[in-house]
């Protein structure tokens, strides 16, 4: 793959001194992916307007709980808990459902059987290539 983006910098497709990030999915049975059924992973959405519309109060509290100590960054139900937010499964469905928070939940081949990912950061420069997350993955 790298030896391909390197041919479409040489064709000046792309401009030099690019930054990529390449995900990588190693599945190790039948080949689709499909999204699991248990949701563990949650995160607010950044783009939804700012609105004072939720269903109950319990909703309100834990997205006001979600904005002051997550922000965007991911989160999962265990450090909600941690947290003291112990009844949220329903005030988490209901904001789910409205779209201020998005749902991640775990990538499957089959059952039981998870999807493995890495991520690699790369710059192509003109004359060289730079794999800025070399580590013991790689």
């Amino acid at each position: 793959m790298l030896s391909r983006l390197l041919g479409l910098l040489e064709s000046k497709l792309i401009n030099k001194y690019f930054l990529f990030i390449i995900f990588i999915y190693f599945i190790f049975n039948r080949g689709y992916i499909y999204e699991d059924t248990d949701c563990s992973h949650y995160m607010k959405e950044y783009k939804f307007p700012v609105t004072n519309k939720f269903r109950s109060d319990k909703c309100k509290n834990l997205f006001n709980h979600i904005t002051k100590h997550y922000s965007t960054l991911a989160f999962c139900k265990k450090w909600l808990v941690e947290d003291g937010q112990e009844s949220h499964a329903l005030a988490l469905k209901q904001l789910c459902d409205s779209g201020h928070i998005n749902p991640y939940p775990p990538l499957s081949d089959s059952l039981g059987c998870y999807v493995a990912q890495f991520e690699h950061t790369v710059m192509l420069k003109p004359t060289s290539k730079e794999i800025f997350s070399r580590g013991d993955d790689y």
